[in-house]
């Protein structure tokens, strides 16, 4: 039988004693009345602890039997005859043997009481629902904190190379911005503020995506698939907008632009992810316990999901996000464990079509003009290989440790275009020397080394190939960005991940990192 709150506060915890059920309820007569309890003469801690009880609608205390620890006490009134029979004494406890005793030696256990459970139930998990009360903090909150909870389980390693490539770019960027007034109307801020924005839009994003889970998302991928190819469709209408000749962002008011054929990269490896792990899923129930690499139909289904994307972002035209998108083809086929023979095949058939688009004059002129400085780079020094130029003077003087912050003569001189988004490399070249520029390429090792690791680890298909997917997407643009400001690789206008300034590349990558925490988050939660 329970007993009522106010007994606990009277018998257990104002007198001090033990807490045990009150004697009424153990059939016993009613200890004589001392006067009434006052209240406000309960201990604050008392109070805290054990809230008032609700009160029944007639005014007392709920339940039966139950009084008010405010009023006297008052012995209990017997059934009359042939009423109904009084409740029961609780029974004994039953008598155990001590464990590794003889069979002489025994002890009774003592009765668990209704106050004791409450007592001890109200310190480990709070009041009850019914008696409400606030918890010391909220649950939710706990679970996070927890030793194994979601925030101690993420890579640190790749959050930590992230924020630091994010932290170095903004310094960049605005060391680049600050004294081009003609950007900027004046305002050295203006870049700086922006891209301020925009990181924590990244960071708020790949915060949603590691809620969400990457297996959400597969659900959805066809729907993200769906919308990236609209909106690439989108740029070649009336809608889209020209900036240096190209015709590769959407206007949405305020002076901000959007990039479509940034965040396609994700839509793309999203769906082409789970094609290749629901075909290969399918295999497995045919036929179970054997090893199912990608087959033909798989690697033709895979092409035209890539395809449709990369034709659209061509035209608009834009090489260097269509030469991403084959990186991550690449890195799908791959991780998928697809035999050699497609993955020379996709390459010499790269090869081809890159001889057909230059035949064909797909390609604008400004394009073929790049191509051409690549491959003689004194052939223009003041035209088309301009950029490639400036670009090398700024790094080569830099030296070991730089000229310094803000102080780079290339950087103030503004000699070098765009150097706030493709060419950010040389802001750090020239700026911090070497050692800036070997800090940046390390962390973008971390970030690559630590995809690679959580592909490896992951137990299912579909987060190996994601994970492989981005990593292969991080890489080829990585190594496109930097060769170009080396002028090993032709200008193609791909951005530094987590360094250059834009908005549409920042949500991209933060994007990309939360679906390798999500992924580290599954694999780490069945060990």
């Amino acid at each position: 039988m329970e007993v009522p709150l106010h007994r606990c506060l009277h018998r257990g915890v104002h007198r001090g004693r033990r807490r045990t059920p009150a004697r009424s309820a153990l059939g016993l007569s009613p200890p004589t009345h001392r006067g009434p309890i006052r209240a406000d003469r309960t201990p604050t801690r008392v109070r805290a602890r054990f809230p008032t009880p609700p009160l029944h609608p007639s005014g007392g205390p709920a339940g039966r039997g139950a009084r008010d620890h405010r009023t006297p006490h008052r012995p209990r009134v017997q059934s009359p005859p042939g009423g109904p029979a009084p409740d029961p004494p609780p029974r004994r406890a039953p008598v155990a043997r001590r464990p590794g005793g003889t069979s002489g030696q025994r002890t009774r256990e003592r009765p668990v009481s209704t106050v004791s459970t409450y007592c001890r139930e109200t310190t480990d998990a709070g009041p009850p629902p019914l008696l409400g009360g606030r918890p010391d903090r909220p649950r939710r909150l706990r679970a996070l904190l927890a030793r194994d909870g979601p925030l101690r389980r993420l890579d640190r390693s790749l959050l930590l190379a992230s924020l630091a490539l994010t932290a170095l770019g903004t310094v960049l960027v605005f060391s680049a911005t600050r004294s081009r007034d003609h950007l900027t109307g004046g305002d050295p801020y203006h870049f700086l503020l922006r891209h301020c924005l925009n990181i924590l839009i990244g960071l708020l994003l790949a915060a949603f995506v590691v809620r969400v889970g990457h297996r959400r998302l597969r659900d959805a991928a066809p729907v993200l698939y769906g919308l990236s190819v609209v909106l690439t469709a989108l740029v070649l209408t009336p809608l889209g907008s020209t900036v240096n000749g190209a015709r590769r962002w959407i206007e949405i008011g305020g002076g901000f632009a959007f990039q479509p054929s940034e965040l396609v990269k994700v839509a793309v490896i999203l769906a082409a992810a789970a094609l290749v792990a629901s075909r290969a899923e399918a295999a497995s129930r045919r036929r179970p316990g054997e090893q199912h690499p990608p087959d033909a139909l798989t690697v033709m289904a895979l092409l035209l999901l890539v395809g449709l994307p990369a034709v659209l972002v061509l035209l608009t035209p834009d090489l260097g996000q269509t030469l991403g998108l084959i990186a991550i083809v690449l890195a799908l086929l791959t991780a998928a464990g697809a035999h050699r023979v497609w993955i020379l095949g996709l390459i010499g058939a790269g090869v081809a079509g890159a001889v057909a688009v230059w035949q064909l004059g797909v390609l604008d002129e400004y394009q073929i003009n790049r191509v051409a400085a690549f491959a003689n780079p004194e052939l223009d020094p003041a035209g088309v290989g301009y950029n490639t130029h400036q670009a090398r003077i700024a790094i080569g003087a830099g030296g070991l440790t730089g000229m310094g912050l803000f102080q780079g003569s290339q950087t103030v001189g503004q000699f070098v275009p765009e150097q706030h988004t493709d060419f950010i490399f040389t802001v750090a070249g020239e700026e911090l020397g070497f050692v800036g520029g070997a800090t940046i390429i390390l962390l973008l090792g971390v970030v690559m080394w630590r995809a690679l690791r959580i592909a490896r680890d992951c137990p299912d298909l579909y987060g190996t190939v994601l994970a492989a997917g981005i990593a292969g997407w991080l890489a080829f643009q990585t190594f496109e960005n930097i060769g170009m400001s080396l002028g090993i690789m032709p200008v193609t206008g791909l951005p530094l991940p987590f360094v250059s300034y834009g908005g549409s590349s920042m949500f991209a990558v933060w994007i990309a990192v939360g679906l390798l925490q999500a992924i580290h988050l599954q694999t780490t939660a069945r060990r």
